[in-house]
């Protein structure tokens, strides 16, 4: 059984908050940023109107590789903040990063 940080709680609708930050970034923060050693980061654009949800593809930065491992999330725009349907990755070390 791997050990997860505090905040995980498995695959699930999930809130970027301050002082974290408010939302996933579309660029790369790069490797051992975010508390991790691969930082989750999207290469899609957030839904636009409020109400409106979208598929987004995620990127997992490692070495000189800012797209290490690939995935997909969803988004839905609540008006003021975005939230986010997140999934387990494989390892504890891949973590989805919030700016």
């Amino acid at each position: 059984r791997q050990i997860r940080p505090g905040d995980w709680r498995g695959n699930g609708w999930y809130r970027m908050m301050r002082p974290a930050g408010t939302m996933i970034p579309s660029r790369s923060p790069g490797q051992k940023r975010c508390g991790t050693d691969l930082a989750g980061w999207t290469t899609s654009r957030h839904p636009s109107r409020r109400g409106e949800s979208s598929v987004m593809n995620i990127c997992f930065a490692w070495g000189n590789n800012s797209c290490h491992m690939k995935g997909r999330i969803y988004a839905t725009n609540c008006g003021d903040y975005y939230v986010y349907y997140l999934v387990e990755q494989p390892f504890i070390y891949y973590r989805y990063c919030a700016a």
